[in-house]
């Protein structure tokens, strides 16, 4: 009895470490608030997306960047990132040629919002993620319809 009590104990232990470890990355399920911008997905995908939020440098800047990853059957995937930066940043990159994401807008404060849209389903066709990433393919155009500044 005391040696099951005693697994017992050490696999609710390990089960919380792996749980505290896991959530201590900045994902989050709702659209994170302290970003300057706003969005919504298609409502396809809006019960199984997840956003990681990270920081990356570029100009001399930190810039604010978001993962929308789908958390399919088959395994996750990153459907579009949106770039926070600064217009000056935005105006340097776009001098720098190359593939360009998409601008979604320029606030009245000077910080300019990208998106990256994914370029081809990763899942296997005729699987249900592939049917839900087909549709939110098709629905894209929800993305820059409700792409908004917040209010700060």
């Amino acid at each position: 009895m005391k040696k099951n009590l005693c697994m017992l104990l050490c696999a609710l232990l390990t089960l919380a470490l792996l749980l505290t470890a896991c959530s201590s990355g900045k994902a989050v399920s709702d659209f994170p608030s302290s970003l300057a911008f706003t969005v919504q997905l298609p409502d396809c995908v809006s019960d199984r997306i997840r956003y990681d939020l990270e920081e990356r440098e570029y100009n001399g800047e930190k810039i604010q960047v978001v993962h929308a990853v789908y958390q399919g059957e088959s395994g996750d995937s990153n459907l579009v990132t949106f770039e926070q930066m600064s217009s000056d940043s935005w105006t340097k990159m776009q001098e720098e040629g190359g593939p360009l994401p998409v601008e979604l807008g320029t606030s009245d404060e000077g910080i300019t919002v990208v998106m990256y849209p994914l370029q081809s389903n990763p899942y296997e066709p005729d699987s249900d993620d592939a049917k839900v990433i087909d549709q939110f393919a098709s629905e894209r155009k929800t993305i820059t319809d409700t792409f908004t500044f917040s209010k700060q």
